[in-house]
């Protein structure tokens, strides 16, 4: 995991391993969460993953 830190905003970068309990399918996905903080509090917070890898880890489909 990496962390960028500028002004008011933290960037951590990292990825996502597991298996889905619904289909016994393995999911791998890259992963980016943004926080922007003021006096010391979050008061935003976003992530970007690969959303059609974990869906095909839960509907059993396989990547194409």
């Amino acid at each position: 995991m990496e962390f960028v830190a500028s002004g008011d905003k933290v960037v951590a970068v990292g990825n996502y391993a597991g298996i889905s309990n619904a289909t016994g399918q393995s999911l791998t996905a890259d992963w980016v969460m943004v926080w922007t903080f003021r006096d010391g509090m979050v008061t935003r917070f976003q992530e970007y993953t690969d959303t059609l890898a974990t869906h095909y880890a839960i509907t059993s489909r396989a990547a194409a």
